[in-house]
Order: structure tokens, then C-alpha cells, then sequence
């Protein structure tokens, strides 16, 4: 954003924001002049308020108020004053003695705990997209029978996400021959990706041809399967995106409007607006923040969200990011989610490995 500020306004500015990001009060010309030290008189830091009013960084909630941040306003100071605090040495080792802990776990179990960390640690809604299902590739399919003419098929990828879905055959099939046929699918499938899987369903006779189908049973299982892969691709946003801490934000005083708090829930059980939210590309290294409006969605206008991606074998990978009031402490935020993804990208090398 470009605006010019003398050394002063700037000065006041920041006063102001950092006053009310700890408060979420107006902060008054006399609270910073009691407060910050600057040397200069409470009527001059009103008239530069009003400068600064008429740029359009901050405004006055009611008369006879101090000012708040605006939208705008948060924007320049993240853009341009904000200092990063670093994360104590405590924070840091919670956060790689957590993933140490889940070195065995598969990759979903992974995406949760990134989730609740990234919540734990900031106290407002952590959230974690897995990574873009079309991309992955085939790394294992099993069949477990559930009963007669029920069996569980799993599916998992490469970077370990695991699928899993009951389905009905009309002949039963032993445990036996599920096993023989478990392997059979993987070794034929292994590598595939399911984007490849989705083009060759198009002629199923030639994907057959790399099976030795001879039993209607297994024909019609091979037809399951291969549906059921297909339909990864249709991101389950339910299960692909991890949201831990939500009813955090509600206890900031921004939300003590009842309208304000349904809407919002509304928006985190649904996950469908959020997941657009959220999964936004990042083409650029370290974490990014969309600030109230800029999430172009109305339940979001007093939410910022600041995002970082990760990668999985060096590859574009998928999102993590913190929810909070657009009154948050933006220079830890940025911190938290930069290292938390560093560290996930590290477990996920060991996991995928």
C-alpha cells in the first residue's frame, strides 16, 4: 500500500494499533501520550489522528471515542510496520515434540494435530488442508470383509492419506481371496495417479486388460474400485479440511452479537465457504493474510486469515492458516504458521519416505 507517513504519524499509528489489538478498546490521543512516550502533547497526536482518519487507516466507532484500526489500516501496518516476534524456545519444541510423537501415524492423523497446534498455540481456529487429492498417486489398496456381502476397501496415497468406503458385492468373497486381490490392485495400480485413473474409467475394457479378471465377483469389485478413485478426486471437504479452536474467536468481544456468532458457526460447521477461504494458491514463500473484507465473505468481514503452504516431496502440498479477529496479533500469527509449517513439511518427508 502507498502512503506517506512522516517518522510522527507513523509513530502514532502503530501506537494505536497495538493499543487496541491488546484492549479492543479506542484507543484516546491521552492514552497514547500517557502510554507511548513519544514527547509530543495529546493535541498533537489528535490532530494527526484526524490525518490519519481522513487516509482512511483508522475511524471512529461512535463520537466522543478513540479510534480503532480499519481494515485498510491493518493492511499497511502488516504491509509496513509490522515486526515479527519469534516464537519462545518452549513454543518450538512443544510443536516438534508433538510431531515426533505421530512419526507412525498416517497422514491424516498428521493434518489434525497440525490443526489443533496451530489453535493451542495462537488461541484462535486453527485450520489444515490436506494435500490437492488429484495429485496423489496410488500407494496401497486393501479389501477387509465386514460381513457376507460387505467389504471395507481402502484406499492410500502417497503421502499417505488414507480413503475408505463399505461397499456391497452381490457373491461373497473369502479373506483369502481379498488378499490375494488386495495385492493384485496394488501392484497393477501402484503409482497411478488417480487424475490418470479418471481419464483411463473412459475405457474400462483397457484398464481391465491389466487384471486377470475371470470371476463376475471380481470383475465387479475391479468396477468399484476403480469408481471409488475416481470419486477421491471430488475433495470430501468435510474430511480434507481440519478446523480445531473455532469457539476461541467467539470469546473476543467482536462476537458478542449473537447474530454475528450464529453466522460464523454457521460458516465453520459448513466448511464449504471456508475451505475457498482458506485454499487460496500461494505462490510465494512464507505466510500470506487476507484481512476482513478481502476474504469476500460477509460472516468474515471482522476475520483475518493468515495462511502458509506447505510442500510434500518438493511438490505444492496443501494449506495450513489461523483464523482470528482482524484484532490479532499479526506479527506472532505470521510466525506460528511459517514455523508449524516448516515442521509439518519435515514430517511429512519422514512419513512418505
Amino acid at each position: 500500500m502507498d502512503l506517506c507517513l512522516d517518522e510522527r504519524s507513523k509513530k502514532i499509528f502503530q501506537a494505536i494499533v497495538q493499543n487496541y489489538i491488546k484492549t479492543a478498546e479506542p484507543v484516546g490521543s491521552r492514552t497514547i501520550a500517557r502510554h507511548y512516550n513519544l514527547g509530543i502533547s495529546p493535541a498533537t497526536i489528535r490532530n494527526v489522528m484526524n490525518d490519519l482518519e481522513e487516509m482512511g487507516l483508522i475511524t471512529q466507532p461512535h463520537t466522543s471515542a478513540g479510534r480503532i484500526p480499519t481494515h485498510k489500516g491493518y493492511r499497511f501496518y502488516v504491509d509496513s510496520l509490522m515486526e515479527r516476534s519469534k516464537l519462545t524456545k518452549h513454543e518450538e519444541e512443544n510443536i516438534q515434540i508433538k510431531y515426533n510423537d505421530k512419526t507412525n501415524e498416517y497422514t491424516d492423523e498428521i493434518f489434525h494435530l497440525t490443526s489443533k497446534l496451530l489453535s493451542a498455540i495462537s488461541n484462535y481456529a486453527g485450520v489444515a488442508i490436506a494435500p490437492i487429492t488429484s495429485k496423489s498417486k496410488i500407494k496401497k489398496i486393501e479389501f477387509i470383509n465386514v460381513s457376507s456381502k460387505k467389504i471395507l476397501m481402502i484406499l492410500i496415497t502417497d503421502s499417505n492419506q488414507v480413503k475408505n468406503k463399505i461397499i456391497d458385492i452381490s457373491e461373497e468373497i473369502s479373506s483369502d481371496e481379498l488378499h490375494i486381490i488386495s495385492k493384485m490392485f496394488t501392484d497393477k495400480l501402484k503409482d497411478s495417479s488417480l487424475y490418470e485413473i479418471r481419464n483411463s474409467i473412459k475405457n474400462e475394457i483397457l484398464l481391465a486388460n491389466k487384471f486377470e479378471i475371470n470371476k463376475p465377483e471380481y470383475n465387479e469389485l475391479f468396477k468399484k474400485t476403480i469408481h471409488f478413485a475416481e470419486s477421491c478426486l471430488n475433495i470430501e471437504v468435510d474430511k480434507d479440511i481440519y478446523l480445531e479452536g473455532a469457539a476461541n474467536i467467539l470469546k473476543h468481544p467482536e462476537f458478542s452479537k449473537i447474530n454475528k456468532t450464529k453466522d460464523l458457526i454457521k460458516l465453520f460447521e459448513e466448511k464449504k465457504d471456508l475451505f475457498k477461504i482458506v485454499a487460496r494458491t500461494v505462490e510465494t514463500d512464507g505466510a500470506k493474510v487476507y484481512i476482513g473484507e478481502e476474504n469476500n465473505i460477509s460472516e468474515m468481514n471482522n476475520c483475518s486469515v493468515v495462511i502458509c503452504s506447505y510442500k510434500v516431496k518438493n511438490l505444492p502440498g496443501g494449506i495450513i492458516g489461523i483464523i482470528g479477529p482482524t484484532r490479532m496479533k499479526y506479527g506472532k500469527i505470521f510466525s506460528i504458521v511459517e514455523y508449524t509449517s516448516f515442521q509439518l513439511e519435515n514430517i511429512l518427508k519422514l512419513l512418505i519416505d
